[in-house]
């Protein structure tokens, strides 16, 4: 395809009338984002289809919004899609809606100096982190309004003389809500001395701030035992590797891909390794005891670093992962390779079972599993074929069942949304 065959408006969008499409349904549309192999940079598009597609689809077409590629969008409640940066290259929190016409609206937008992390408490109150607004500052928005509505920084006294060996920032990658609980990360960096590290001192391990949504004040600081330094990919990244169940219960991966090049890591705890791990939300704390590691699941040595990049639950709880079938090597020289595969987790004994799916490329910074509607798809990307397209998992985990195809384009993102 062309980037010359269609036309985009920056943040316009319409319904793309494709004769694949099953029977309108009434209530709500479904957003595919994708973006064109041909065409590099930040160019993406968000297409919205009165129903989900079957077969083989086009790109993008009139009407389709031109947004900003990196990253997926997410959704919520089926209410509301955010995207981290516009098309345009302003970073903050973007708010699309679906208008009573069925097509896509940029209607909100909190501007920030660079690029933010958030989580949605309700419909009235979110979170967010812009390291401009300073390393332990949580700014506060209204999702509705889409207006700033305050903020509040992590007192001095939660770290104690962490601060005389750290520079230490909260909410840089990690802001996961759980019922009334928000969790954000605590990132370490040791002060140096004229760019010489004190003999002896190394970062500790994961580390994260419980805050009370009520009152907004820290209730707990957790830390896991396991070799565990890191979590999430960057607030750049719209994919933020964490669930939350229906019982509060937070699963979260962390890919270990640059552990090694971190010179602060006390080499005494052990290379750090891609894994799942929990947070048990009746004990507020980490379950030390649930950690599975690629390396697990694949049934290698544990020093092996096989990446666990996706994750996704359906509406019975089901756990599914994705995971390199490949140790990823150290030069990151097949990172990129189809050895991607999605497994289903039995989440009590941690027992894993490959889906008889086709292999897929690196989940780079949008994942490639999604739930919607209580399902969970599959994204298939074949670059060397320039080949994609979604698969339905079963949850018995026999099976893939594919849903539509896009040629010479990157699926990124699947999603719905309710007409407001």
């Amino acid at each position: 395809m062309s980037l010359f065959l269609f036309s985009c408006s920056d943040d316009d969008s319409g319904v793309i009338a494709d004769a694949n499409e099953p029977e309108e349904e009434a209530n709500g549309r479904y957003i595919i984002m994708s973006s064109e192999r041909a065409v590099g940079g930040d160019v993406a598009y968000m297409s919205v289809y009165d129903a989900l597609p079957t077969g083989e689809i086009e790109n993008a077409s009139t009407g389709t919004t031109q947004v900003n590629s990196y990253g997926r969008f997410n959704t919520y409640k089926d209410k509301w899609a955010f995207k981290k940066k516009k098309f345009t290259g302003e970073t903050g929190i973007v708010r699309y809606s679906m208008n009573e016409s069925g097509t896509l609206d940029l209607d909100g937008f909190i501007s920030t100096e660079t690029s933010p992390n958030y989580a949605i408490l309700d419909d009235t109150h979110g979170y967010y982190y812009d390291s401009a607004d300073g390393d332990r500052t949580i700014g506060t928005f209204n999702p509705t309004t889409m207006a700033r509505t305050g903020e509040l920084t992590i007192a001095d006294e939660i770290f104690g003389n962490e601060l005389d060996i750290y520079e230490i920032a909260v909410g840089t990658k990690t802001m996961i809500i759980s019922k009334e609980k928000l969790f954000v990360n605590v990132e370490y960096a040791v002060i140096e001395d004229d760019g010489v590290a004190p003999e002896g001192v190394y970062i500790p391990k994961f580390t994260m701030l419980i805050i009370n949504t009520e009152t907004n004040e820290v209730e707990k600081k957790i830390r896991h035992t396991a070799a565990i330094f890191d979590q999430g990919h960057g607030s750049t990244t719209e994919f933020s590797a964490s669930l939350v169940d229906e019982d509060g219960d937070i699963y979260m991966s962390t890919h270990a891909l640059f552990a090694g090049r971190n010179t602060y890591l006390d080499p005494s705890y052990g290379s750090p390794r891609a894994c799942v791990f929990k947070i048990e939300y009746d004990d507020l704390d980490f379950d030390q005891d649930w950690v599975l590691k690629g390396a697990d699941i694949q049934g290698g040595a544990s020093s092996d670093n096989y990446v666990v990049w996706s994750m996704a639950l359906d509406s019975d709880g089901t756990l599914y992962v994705n995971c390199s079938k490949d140790v990823i090597l150290d030069d990151f020289s097949n990172l990129l390779s189809n050895i991607y595969y999605p497994y289903i987790i039995d989440k009590q004994t941690r027992a894993a079972t490959i889906i008889d799916a086709p292999a897929t490329n690196f989940g780079h910074a949008d994942g490639n599993l999604y739930s919607m509607n209580g399902e969970v798809y599959y994204q298939f990307k074949d670059p060397d074929n320039a080949k994609g397209g979604y698969y339905l998992l079963n949850s018995d985990g026999t099976a893939a069942e594919e849903v539509f195809s896009v040629t010479d384009t990157y699926p990124r993102a699947l999603g719905y949304l309710e007409i407001q």
